[in-house]
């Protein structure tokens, strides 16, 4: 029987816009944020929808790309907005993340809520990356649109396999 150890279970950055809050004043902008970072687990069920634009490793890891994020604000009875989901082995000390614009994704799949689909994560692990490599599988979750996962990537290592 194989035992793994998951040092943080669930890593979660939530970076919440002052509209986003109760009793602020209502502007324009983006959804907040959610990351959740959880340990490897079954994707392949999942149907590919989004994207990896842009990967960096080195002692952080820096990835931009959209997924299926609509703009739903909690209080407008879509109840909580959209997460990026992190599945890795990687003992993560921490995670900044950012919704952006992505008038690009609204042109291609026409539909004007996933004005604010984009998102910039930074990943910050404990220790060095593992000379064996690590696994990293991206996925959203959103009440509007369901759970996806993205594209496989060379850079992004998925296995689908996982247990």
């Amino acid at each position: 029987m194989t035992h793994f150890r998951f040092r943080s279970l669930a890593v979660a950055a939530l970076l919440v816009p002052c509209a986003g809050l109760s009793g602020a004043a209502a502007q324009d902008g983006p959804p907040p944020a959610i990351v959740l970072a959880e340990p490897p687990g079954p994707v392949a069920d999942l149907t590919i929808a989004g994207h990896i634009d842009r990967i960096e490793i080195g002692r952080e890891i820096v990835m931009e790309g959209w997924g299926l994020l609509s703009s739903a604000f909690p209080d407008s009875g879509a109840g909580l907005p959209g997460s990026v989901r992190i599945h890795s082995d990687l003992d993560l000390r921490g995670i900044a993340a950012r919704r952006v614009e992505r008038p690009d994704v609204v042109a291609a799949v026409g539909k004007p809520d996933l004005l604010f689909s984009g998102f910039v994560i930074t990943l910050v692990p404990a220790r060095a990356m593992p000379p064996g490599g690590f696994t990293l599988c991206v996925t959203t979750d959103d009440p509007l649109y369901g759970r996806f996962r993205m594209h496989d990537n060379p850079q992004v290592p998925c296995p689908l396999n996982q247990k």
